[in-house]
C-alpha cells in the first residue's frame, strides 16, 4: 500500500523534474508509477489516460491526479494535483522573474534558443516511450498513423480524430469479439 508521505514525494519529483510539455509528463508518470514502482497497472494507467484526454484541460496535470485518486482517493488525488501543481508553479515564476530581468540579453536569447531542440528531443523519447506502453498491437499502429495523417495532413480537430479513433476501436472490438 501506498502512503500518502511516498505520494506526496513521488509527485512532487515528478512535478519538479519532468521537462519537455504534456506527452513527457505521462510518459515520466508512467514510467515512475506503473514500470518503476509497479504502483498501478498498464491497464489502470492506459484507461486513466484515455479518460483525461477525452477532457479539456491540462492532460498531464489530470493524468497525476487520476493516478494519485486510484491509489489513495480523494485524499491521493488532492496530494497529486498540488504535488504536481506547485513546483512548476514555483519554477514558472522564479524563471519570470529572471526573464523580465535579463531576457533581453544576447546570453539569455542564445540559451533560450539552444534549449528548444533539447525539449524537442526530449518529447521525442517520451513520444516513444508512451507509444512503446499503449501501442501493443498492430491495429494500434494503423490507428495512430491514420490520427496522425488526420491531423498534420489534412488538419483535423483533434477531439474529432479522438472520437472517431473511439469509434473505430469500438467496432474493432466488436468485431474481435464475433469473431472468437
Amino acid at each position: 500500500m501506498v502512503t500518502s508521505g511516498e505520494l506526496a514525494r513521488t509527485i512532487f519529483k515528478l512535478g519538479a523534474t519532468s521537462f519537455g510539455g504534456m506527452v513527457a509528463h505521462i510518459a515520466n508518470i508512467q514510467n515512475e508509477l506503473v514500470e518503476r514502482r509497479r504502483w498501478l497497472t498498464r491497464e489502470d494507467f492506459l484507461a486513466g489516460l484515455s479518460m483525461c484526454q477525452m477532457l479539456p484541460g491540462p492532460t498531464a496535470t489530470m493524468v497525476a491526479v487520476y493516478c494519485g485518486y486510484r491509489l489513495l482517493g480523494v485524499r491521493g488525488a488532492l496530494i497529486a494535483a498540488v504535488g504536481f501543481l506547485f513546483p512548476a508553479f514555483a519554477i514558472l515564476l522564479i524563471l519570470s522573474q529572471l526573464y523580465f530581468q535579463f531576457g533581453s540579453t544576447p546570453q539569455v536569447a542564445g540559451m533560450l534558443r539552444g534549449m528548444n531542440p533539447v525539449v524537442i528531443a526530449l518529447i521525442a523519447v517520451a513520444c516513444y516511450r508512451l507509444g512503446r506502453t499503449a501501442i501493443t498491437e498492430r491495429f494500434h499502429v494503423i490507428v495512430a498513423i491514420l490520427a496522425f495523417a488526420f491531423v498534420v495532413w489534412l488538419d483535423a480537430n483533434i477531439v474529432f480524430v479522438l472520437l472517431l479513433a473511439g469509434a473505430v476501436g469500438i467496432g474493432w472490438e466488436r468485431l474481435k469479439c464475433q469473431t472468437s
